[in-house]
This record gives structure tokens, C-alpha cells and sequence, in this order.
């Protein structure tokens, strides 16, 4: 089997068609930050009980596997990270499981509505799968990042990355950088303003850091159709270029961090195929139809001279899922070698932490599910009692009333969802539109509700969710959809 088709269990990014075409906007289009998007200063509680809220968890965790976020008032942002530590002590997962291998901090690119920290969450899903942990977060002006003034000023903005930095090195273990497009920008700011601070640093597809990549981005990538139709955020992208401007690693007075820390690993992976590289263009498209003509990796290292450089054939700007010639994914083969993994060990990666995983203590499973499972926990409180969950957790040496704990869930979730399920299906006729669209997994849940019932249940929770309020409310009572009741 090849290691490619071992991480393709998520999209490695499922949200490929980011683009920064913004990233180079003119500073005078910079205007007062709107709320152009729901800012979510509270993270949603789970409720068991509660038919919506239990769906609406169950759709959570499908979807984003055991990746999971909560916005930090002190940072101002949202963090996205592998939620695959045991509770604490408080019942909170911690941002870096203790028992990782290594950290990695991914910065996402800039310019659209799509830009954010939760670009990576396929990459994050299979490294936590692999025993790393890894984290990721909203930029200034993009998604649920900070809109304050101060982010303006680079200074400021590169003090901020370090705070969450810091957090991460607090862990003990090894850290590891990784960006795409803006992201390689802000990072190589970052090293070279600290350059022991962390372990090593991977930058994919660099964009717009010197003249000549700028004026090509003027002249031709900001014309060319590619990355799909996504709105632009021009205030993100116009943020970007003026704290961008501001920089002093590409410039000539700045010390070479890969100078100043021989040991400090720095790594580039690019395509020769880059819409942001000059190279012949051509088609409806405009997109390049022949290799770069101007040597990336060349101008990059006129700045950090000692970095590990990669050049893909073939590949342009959007290089996630893209494969080798031995059919291993670049993006996860140059992270995984930054870390010092090859990813043709990835399989023994995967096998290792799922042994772990299967032979892990009863108190020790309930911990980790207890912090991560919004359902189990909302359940646990009411049916066992907060204090002794916490305690369980916490100590994590009561491993038979764990066990016991755990059985009696999943009995009762079954049986709930079963409960779910037979509401669905017996009310075809008021939910005519849900099962008109998805008429096929209705057909084979009624065939088979345990192989099934899952994923019809996932997809009733998304289509409640695209329903306005009231309608919702009003489907719920009509399809007598009533709250658990509690024994």
C-alpha cells in the first residue's frame, strides 16, 4: 500500500483552493475592520440531552476528526490544535499532548474569506494520528483573528506569534514551524528576529517577497483563473502587505538566521510549476503552460542562505495533494523530515499510536474522552457528577469504574441514537426535502441502521444547520424530536 493513500483518510487540506491574490493589495484600501464573519467569542457547550446540540456534536467530530479549537480572549484569536491530550485536572485538553513526539504551528496564507487557521485540519488529523501534536491560528484581519490596530505594526504582530510560540515550547518538546504562501513570510521574520527559539521551520510556496515576485503578482498571477471562485478578503490581504513591508529578513541589513544558528533545521518545498513565479503563461486560464523561468529557491536563499530546498516538478502554488513519484504526499513527506521521520515509516507511525491507542487504561481513554467529546462530557456531568469525572480523570488509576462508565455510555448512546434515527425515518413525509437530497443514505439506512445510522444522523444535523431558526425549531417539534430523558 502506498503511505499516500495511509494520510488521505481526511483531505490533507480540505481547503486546497485558499488563495492569497490579495496578499499584495495597495496600503490605501486599508479600511476600519468589520464583523464581515461570526466572531465567536464562546465556544458551544454540549448538551447530551438535547437532540440539536448532540447533533450538532456528532457533526463536529465527524468533521473535523480530533482536530478541535476554542477562542483565547488572550490572544485574540482562534487556536486550532490536535485534540489528543487526557483532561486535565480543570477537564480541559491541553493544547499539546504530553506524550507527542513534537510540535508543529502551522500559519495559514492570507487575502481570502476561506484563510484560516483550520486550513490545515487534514494535515493536523493525520499527524495526530502519527503521534504528533500540532496547532494552528486565525491571523490578524482573517477569520476570528484579532482586528486591533497594533497587529498593523510588525513588531507588535511578530511579539504576538511568539506568545503562542512560547505556549507550545512550554510542552518540552520539539517545535517545528510550517506555512504556506504569506506563511513562509511570516515565518522567515520570525526566525530571524528569534533565531534559537524553535527547532526548525518548513516554507511552502513562498509568495511576493521580493520586486520581481511582486511585479509578476501585479502583472500576471492577480489576472490569472485559478484556486477557485473564493471572495477575497481585501482587508486580510491589504493587513498582509503593510506588516509585510515592514519586514527585515529579505532585506540586506538583516543577519542570515541559518547563520547566526547552524543548528536551526530550515527547509523549502516549491513547484516548478508556481503561478506566483514568472514562467511562460498561456490558455484560457492564463496560468503558466511551461516550467518557472525565475529560480525561486535562488532568491529566497540570497536572504536565508542555508536552507534544505525542494523543488517539485509539476506542481504549482496549491501543492497539498500532490504526490511523488513514489506516491507519498510532498507536503506530509517534508514535514515529516523536518521532524527527522521518513514517511515511509509513516504506516509504522500510524500502527504505533493506534497500539497505544487500543491498549491505553480504561481511566486513561475516559480522560481523553472526557476532554474532547462534548456529548460524553455534558452526559458524564449529569449521570456521574462532575467532581468524580474530574477526579477519575485527573488520577486516571480507577480503571474498572472507568470501564464501567464507559460501557454504560455507549449503551445508552446507541440506544439514543437509535431513538434519532427511527424520528427520521418515520417522518419522511415533513422531512421531505432532507430525504429527497439524500435519498440513497436513506435507502441504505433503512438496510442497515448500524452500518449507517451514523452518517444519515451527521448528514440531518447539516441540513438542520443550513435551515433559518425558527424553521428549525418548528421541523424539531414536528417530527416529535424531544429531549433525552434522564434515568
Amino acid at each position: 500500500m502506498k503511505v499516500f493513500a495511509l494520510i488521505s483518510i481526511l483531505s490533507l487540506n480540505a481547503y486546497a483552493a485558499e488563495t492569497c491574490h490579495s496578499v499584495f493589495a495597495p496600503k490605501n484600501t486599508l479600511v476600519s475592520q468589520s464583523h464581515w464573519y461570526e466572531r465567536r467569542s464562546e465556544d458551544a457547550k454540549g448538551d447530551f440531552f438535547n437532540p440539536l446540540s448532540y447533533l450538532n456534536e456528532k457533526n463536529r467530530a465527524d468533521t473535523w476528526g480530533r482536530v478541535d479549537s476554542k477562542f483565547r480572549e488572550d490572544l485574540e484569536t482562534r487556536i486550532w490544535f490536535g485534540a489528543t491530550g487526557a483532561a486535565t485536572a480543570k477537564g480541559e485538553v491541553p493544547l499539546v499532548d504530553p506524550n507527542a513526539k513534537a510540535v508543529f504551528i502551522f500559519f495559514h496564507g492570507s487575502g481570502t474569506m476561506q484563510s484560516s487557521g483550520k486550513n490545515f485540519f487534514g494535515i493536523m488529523n493525520n499527524l495526530a494520528n502519527m503521534g504528533f501534536s500540532s496547532l494552528s491560528f486565525d491571523m490578524p484581519f482573517h477569520a476570528e483573528g484579532p482586528i486591533r490596530d497594533q497587529f498593523r505594526n510588525s513588531k507588535f504582530f511578530i511579539s504576538w506569534i511568539d506568545k503562542i510560540v512560547t505556549e507550545a515550547k512550554r510542552s518540552g518538546k520539539p517545535v517545528y514551524l510550517v506555512g504556506h504562501s504569506f506563511g513562509p513570510d511570516v515565518i522567515a521574520e520570525y526566525v530571524t528576529q528569534k533565531p534559537f527559539a524553535v527547532d526548525g521551520a518548513l516554507m511552502i510556496s513562498p509568495a511576493g517577497f521580493n520586486p520581481t515576485l511582486r511585479e509578476w503578482y501585479d502583472t500576471h498571477t492577480s489576472k490569472m483563473k485559478f484556486g477557485g471562485d473564493v471572495p477575497e478578503n481585501s482587508t486580510a490581504g491589504t493587513w498582509a502587505a503593510e506588516v509585510s513591508s515592514q519586514f527585515t529578513w529579505n532585506k540586506n541589513k538583516a543577519k542570515d538566521p541559518s547563520l547566526v544558528n547552524p543548528d536551526l533545521k530550515l527547509q523549502l518545498l516549491t513547484g516548478n510549476r508556481e503561478e506566483y513565479v514568472p514562467a511562460p503563461t498561456g490558455g484560457s486560464n492564463k496560468t503558466p503552460i511551461g516550467p518557472n523561468t525565475y529560480d525561486l529557491v535562488e532568491a529566497f536563499k540570497k536572504h536565508i542562505s542555508r536552507v534544505d530546498a525542494v523543488v517539485e516538478d509539476g506542481i504549482g502554488h496549491y501543492i497539498f495533494n500532490h504526490t511523488d513519484k513514489n506516491g507519498s504526499n510532498v507536503v506530509m513527506r517534508e514535514i515529516l523530515r523536518l521532524a527527522g521521520y521518513d514517511i515511509r515509516k509513516a504506516k509504522a507511525l500510524f500502527d504505533e499510536q493506534g497500539v497505544a491507542l487500543n491498549t491505553a487504561p480504561a481511566a486513561e481513554k475516559m480522560a481523553f474522552k472526557y476532554a474532547f467529546d462534548r456529548n460524553f462530557q455534558s452526559w458524564a456531568d449529569a449521570k456521574v457528577g462532575k467532581p468524580v469525572m474530574l477526579n477519575i480523570a485527573h488520577k486516571r488509576k480507577s480503571d474498572y469504574e472507568a470501564g464501567v462508565i464507559l460501557e454504560r455510555y455507549e449503551t445508552e448512546r446507541k440506544a439514543y441514537e437509535q431513538s434519532l434515527l427511527q424520528a427520521i425515518l418515520q417522518n419522511e413525509a415533513a422531512l421531505s426535502q432532507f430525504v429527497a437530497t439524500n435519498k440513497s443514505l436513506v435507502e441504505q439506512t433503512k438496510k442497515d441502521a448500524k452500518k449507517n445510522g451514523g452518517s444519515l444522523l451527521t448528514a440531518f444535523a447539516r441540513y438542520l444547520n443550513s435551515l433559518p431558526e425558527a424553521q428549525r425549531e418548528t421541523l424539531m417539534q414536528e417530527i416529535r424530536f424531544r429531549p433525552w430523558a434522564m434515568n
